[in-house]
């Protein structure tokens, strides 16, 4: 009786192979997964659970990289913050760590058009960041210091760069020009395809600072 043998596995049949990464690399894959689940969901929305699938990776091979869902969200906000300065930096012509050494050598509307131009390139970032700052408004939400800090920390960085403008009070400046942009980026969320974030930031500063 002829003998009959199990089917071969072809590529298409076989299971897929992970891809060996190296840790840093598999972190930033995670950082960036983790990044597009936050922004759709939230904090209370997304899990590890749906980034390890996303990946092909097991939620305790997540967990061995960023030790909680919080440490994650953290990441998440860290990284971009990162991400952000340095292209800031290199738009103003400065090196990451003269950027907010005095006395600085650019102004407030240079350094807000930048900020905006980056802003307007990267909604679903922007997203994460107004819909994790919505939910710190309780102080029970593990980002709620992270938003804290990165306030204070803005307002006073951009304070240094009202001093350079020379203006009276740099910390008023710096606070109303801080939730000014935090407001259009809400406004320009809500309707995307009729708000023109950085046009309509340019005008705003147009008429609050004319040509300084």
């Amino acid at each position: 009786m002829e003998k009959i043998l199990p089917p071969r596995k072809t590529k298409s049949t076989q299971a897929p192979v992970r891809q060996r990464l190296d840790p840093e690399e598999r972190k930033r894959q995670i950082i960036e997964v983790a990044t597009t689940e936050l922004s759709k969901q939230g904090y209370w929305g997304f899990s590890v659970r749906q980034v390890a699938k996303e990946l092909g990776l097991t939620g305790p091979a997540v967990l061995y990289h960023f030790k909680s869902k919080e440490d994650l969200m953290i990441a998440v906000l860290e990284h971009r913050d990162e991400i952000d300065i340095r292209h800031t930096s290199q738009a103003l012509g400065v090196s990451y760590d003269e950027m907010w050494k005095e006395p600085v050598q650019y102004g407030l509307k240079e350094f807000c058009h930048v900020a905006m131009e980056r802003n307007s390139q990267q909604i679903e970032i922007i997203r994460l960041y107004m819909i994790l700052q919505a939910e710190a408004l309780n102080k029970d939400h593990p980002a709620y210091e992270y938003y804290q800090r990165r306030e204070e920390r803005t307002i006073s960085n951009m304070a240094k760069i009202a001093k350079h403008d020379n203006f009276p009070d740099p910390h008023k400046e710096a606070f109303d020009v801080f939730a000014a942009m935090d407001g259009l980026e809400l406004r320009w969320l809500h309707h995307p395809d009729t708000i023109d974030l950085l046009k309509e930031w340019d005008i705003f500063a147009e008429g609050r600072w004319g040509r300084r």
